[in-house]
């Protein structure tokens, strides 16, 4: 099962932004929330982080959700390279 979150990496930091402005936009009846992933990679201190990461976090997805639809959703912010939704450890 998936965890509802994903991780989109966008090939310019345009769609990055693009990407960012839909921070609390609804997916599926839930609230989606959108970070920067750069800000949010741990345990590294920020001046190891890699600002230029054109990866955003994405969470608060339904469970239901799949790759597919993500790409659609954010297919107007750029060209994705990469989408990766986490499964559940259990």
């Amino acid at each position: 099962m998936l965890r509802g979150k994903a991780f989109v990496k966008f090939n310019s930091e345009a769609g990055l932004v693009k990407c960012l402005a839909l921070n609390g936009t609804e997916l599926d009846g839930r609230r989606l929330r959108i970070e920067h992933a750069a800000k949010l990679s741990e345990p590294k201190p920020m001046s190891e982080r890699d600002p230029e990461s054109t990866t955003v976090f994405v969470g608060g997805i339904s469970y239901y959700t799949n790759e597919e639809t993500l790409g659609t959703v954010f297919a107007d912010c750029g060209t994705i390279k990469d989408i990766r939704m986490p499964l559940n450890e259990d």
